[in-house]
């Protein structure tokens, strides 16, 4: 029987892969892989045109930029001096690490993408280092096909009417799950969370263009028309001149305001409605809440006032927003960077890897303190295994080892009420 190496770039072109022949049966080597919604209508009118959907984003990012991150061997220990650490500063000549990240977490949130394009030496010793890392704007990025083999055969970077082709080996794709798979090749691209509150983003923004109109219009339109009591004259020209001079003169203020002077009766109907009557002021906090929902932010760190009573559980709510909603944007950036790191790693032999740290932030150390006070509680545990209880490095000193029984505590045996239990008791191993 003959073996094929099934990771020989040569061979694996004739590997059967029944799920790409259904999936990708039509698609066409070339082929641009349509968006499954559009991104640009994410980006503009969700994060660059919805106050709300804005502020929630910034929300989840500004914690994350302030993470500490550092590079880990295998065993999780900390590794001074490596080369990675580079990235940890500067990923590029025009960015911090910081400004990075942001990109990263805030283009994946909006788009439902984040793309890094990894820049390699090419040639000599330090051949397939990673030595630049740069964010591809995700709305600008498009997938293109090499057929039922390679359904990422590269990808296109258009600004303008300038379009760059760059390998697919050279960019980390980062996206949320997609279920509405397609011919086309949708489900490669991530699913935006915008799009799952499409209709509320359409209605909320239409809400405020409505309250702009409003202020610029000074109010709802109307119709005046005349009394029944028609039978004082009209002004005559001359009359109406004089009294319109005097009256811009002491009552106008500004371009807005538009009257019109009458010297008879008249009524006033309204074919405008309030924007109370509409409900909209109403409707904008229900679509915080769903905004909120769909991010994994609690309503109230979002000037929700219904728990503005709740000022007592805010730390409750941060530990939420963390949980929820930056830790698992932090666990998405760290398997990209460390996708990075294993063409490091291949290159140098060595094995480094990217990781956060956040053993500083305060809103998470209650679990910790939660836990030390349970942990404190449990003499019948090493102080070692407490450590590995809480994921913390142990100590290499053997006293760390021992059990250590409070004082004052004396066995069944010693007060000479042993029985049958007692001997199941000694037995007892933890």
């Amino acid at each position: 029987m003959q073996f094929k190496n099934i990771y020989d770039p040569e061979s694996k072109t004739q590997l059967e892969n029944e799920l790409n022949k259904i999936i990708y049966a039509y698609v066409a080597r070339g082929q641009y892989l349509l968006l499954p919604s559009n991104s640009e209508t994410f980006v503009k009118e969700g994060y660059a045109g919805n106050v709300n959907l804005y502020s929630i984003i910034r929300r989840i990012v500004q914690p994350a930029i302030g993470v500490k991150w550092g590079i880990v061997d295998e065993n999780g220990e900390k590794v001074e001096g490596s080369e990675l650490e580079r990235f940890l500063k500067t990923p590029n000549p025009n960015q911090s690490f910081n400004e990075f990240i942001d990109e990263q977490i805030t283009g994946r949130l909006t788009t439902g993408n984040s793309y890094i394009y990894v820049i390699s030496i090419e040639t000599g010793s330090n051949k397939g280092k990673p030595a630049e890392l740069w964010s591809l704007p995700p709305q600008n990025t498009e997938i293109i096909s090499g057929g039922t083999f390679q359904p990422v055969k590269e990808y296109h970077l258009t600004i303008g009417a300038t379009t760059q082709t760059i390998p697919a080996e050279s960019v980390i794709h980062s996206k949320y799950v997609n279920l509405k798979y397609g011919t086309f090749g949708e489900q490669l691209y991530g699913m935006s969370p915008i799009e799952a509150a499409l209709r509320v983003m359409t209605a909320t923004n239409s809400g405020y263009e409505t309250l702009s109109k409003q202020f610029v219009n000074g109010g709802p339109d109307v119709i005046i028309t005349g009394t029944k009591d028609t039978a004082t004259q009209e002004w005559n020209e001359e009359q109406f001149k004089t009294v319109w001079e005097r009256f811009k003169k002491q009552f106008r203020r500004g371009s807005k305001e538009r009257f019109m002077l009458k010297n008879l009766p008249v009524e006033v109907h309204e074919i405008g409605k309030s924007l109370v009557d509409m409900n909209v002021l109403e409707f904008m906090k229900l679509s915080l809440r769903d905004y909120c929902n769909i991010y994994g932010v609690p309503s109230a760190l979002m000037n929700d006032n219904q728990y503005a009573t709740q000022s007592a559980n805010n730390r409750e709510f941060m530990r939420q927003l963390w949980n929820n909603a930056v830790i698992p944007e932090l666990e998405r950036t760290k398997d990209a960077l460390n996708k990075i790191a294993q063409k490091y790693n291949q290159a140098t032999g060595k094995i480094e890897l990217f990781d956060y740290d956040l053993s500083d932030i305060p809103e998470l150390q209650a679990d910790i303190a939660t836990m030390s006070g349970a942990l404190n509680s449990a003499w019948w545990l090493t102080p070692n295994q407490r450590l590995a209880a809480m994921n913390l490095p142990e100590s290499e000193n053997p006293l760390m080892n021992d059990v250590y029984m409070p004082m004052g505590m004396v066995s069944i045996s010693d007060m000479g009420m042993e029985d049958e239990s007692d001997e199941a008791l000694k037995n007892l191993k933890y």
